[in-house]
């Protein structure tokens, strides 16, 4: 039995037919960016440190200057060369699309870095979990602001369909109180 099959019938499936991109490197497209912009603010620096080619750093040059890019590799965009989980520079806040293989080294990383907030797109299957509801305990997020609509990510320059559900994490330091969730559409 071929391996889609075996992973259709367990239900576990992407329901794509393409292979997964080379170290999960899927695009953010514009709008996702703009709705959490209008939906929170962010003050000080702004470290996009899986910055891909700039999707993210573009949209945000709309709203903010003070932006760092970085990525584990270079595409070429002029961004710093620097691995994220190795790094200890500090910043005031953290917007990304890391690789969903590492979602969670990834946000315990930004979440150690970042002085005021912390953003992250993640599948919404990111709040389930053993190691992350253990983390969740300790570490719950202030926000989640689920996609009522399918985000397509962008590949090679285009649009995407994806089957996943994604939703913009937020962990805000200042914030007191249960976790809120609202939903976005774009």
């Amino acid at each position: 039995m071929s391996e889609s099959k075996v992973f259709s019938t367990l239900g576990a499936t992407n329901h794509s037919h393409t292979k997964r991109q080379l170290n999960d490197f899927y695009e953010t497209p514009a709008p996702a960016v703009h709705k959490l912009l209008e939906v929170e603010d962010f003050t000080g620096e702004i470290w996009e440190c899986a910055c891909g080619k700039n999707a993210i750093v573009n949209s945000l040059q709309s709203k903010y200057n003070n932006i760092y890019a970085s990525d584990l590799i270079d595409r070429g965009v002029g961004a710093n060369i620097e691995d994220f989980l190795q790094s200890t520079r500090k910043t005031k806040n953290i917007i990304t699309n890391p690789p969903f293989s590492l979602a969670l080294p990834f946000v315990k990383k930004a979440l150690e870095l970042a002085d005021d907030k912390v953003a992250m797109l993640l599948r919404i299957q990111f709040l389930e979990g053993k190691e992350r509801y253990e983390f969740f305990k300790h570490n719950p997020p202030s926000k989640v602001y689920v996609f009522g609509n399918r985000v397509n990510t962008i590949i090679d320059g285009e649009e995407y369909n994806s089957a996943m559900c994604l939703a913009w994490f937020v962990w805000d330091k200042s914030y007191k109180g249960d976790t809120i969730i609202k939903w976005l559409m774009y």
